[in-house]
């Protein structure tokens, strides 16, 4: 069955880590929210297409174009950008939605190696990715909505909530790189605002993903319990709530909206944060 389709977001969206999770579900939440047109980035062939067929089917008339990008290579990240520009003439709103947990032994018995890999695809690909989304944003005009008001583009950043606050034993090349996303992010707000681009984070809290636990079904469902029972809310987030945060703050509703952190977390902040 086709999906409602609203005029949230009458532009051209654009997913980086699109496949799976909360870049699926945004991809879709894009969709539903009336972009023209939706550029897909991932990875994962099987699923990014898996997910293109699925918003094919949900919003039939709309175009929607696939790209396997490694986040992790400076060129591959170059070049989806400009694929996307190259399709559609813009690019109006960004979700950059990219991480790896990282190998999460106790720092002592890890090497930099390790330390580089993940800050490597969490961030360093990240802020290449919004570099050249951003020399695309500036060679465009406003985008004109009836509300008046319309922005040169919106990236939105996915982080972590263990951007804000400490994280478990191992966790410190994950939490350093989600950490650098919040200065990267206020940093570049910043410098680009006056030019009608603004820049948000999101900060999730505890949600069911693929990446939680690798797919390991038992670990999976030790790690779930364990989080959950941290959270005032009971429960773990859903990626549908993240993606709703994400077409909010792209679309003109949070127009006066730029370099915040958005916490989503069912305020796990209040009893991680209180320990870190």
């Amino acid at each position: 069955m086709a999906a409602t389709v609203s005029r949230l977001l009458p532009g051209i969206g654009f997913v980086m880590g699109s496949a799976t999770g909360i870049g699926r579900s945004t991809s879709l939440a894009f969709a539903r929210a009336g972009v023209e047109g939706l550029f897909l980035a991932d990875i994962n062939e099987e699923a990014l297409r898996k997910t293109a067929d699925e918003i094919r089917h949900a919003v039939p008339n709309l175009k929607v174009i696939t790209q396997q990008v490694d986040i992790g290579n400076e060129q591959s990240c170059v070049d989806c950008v400009r694929s996307a520009a190259k399709a559609f003439g813009r690019i109006d709103y960004v979700l950059n939605n990219v991480g790896i947990g990282g190998d999460q032994k106790p720092t002592i018995q890890q090497e930099s190696a390790e330390l580089t890999k993940v800050l490597n695809v969490n961030f360093v690909g990240l802020w290449i990715s919004q570099r050249e989304q951003v020399k695309q944003m500036l060679t465009q005009e406003k985008l004109q909505i009836p509300s008046g008001r319309g922005n040169r583009g919106v990236i939105t950043n996915t982080a972590s909530i263990l951007g804000l606050v400490g994280g478990p034993v191992g966790a410190s090349p994950y939490a350093a790189s989600k950490h650098a996303i919040l200065g990267m992010t206020k940093t570049e707000a910043a410098a680009y605002s006056k030019e009608g681009i603004r820049i948000n984070s999101i900060y999730p809290g505890y949600v069911s993903t693929a990446i939680l636990g690798n797919n390991d079904p038992e670990l999976r469902s030790e790690i779930e319990s364990k989080q959950t029972a941290l959270i005032p809310m009971g429960r773990l987030g859903d990626a549908d709530e993240i993606a709703d945060c994400a077409v909010f703050l792209s679309s003109h509703m949070a127009s006066y909206v730029t370099g915040s952190a958005l916490v989503v977390d069912g305020y796990v902040f209040l009893m991680i944060g209180a320990n870190s």
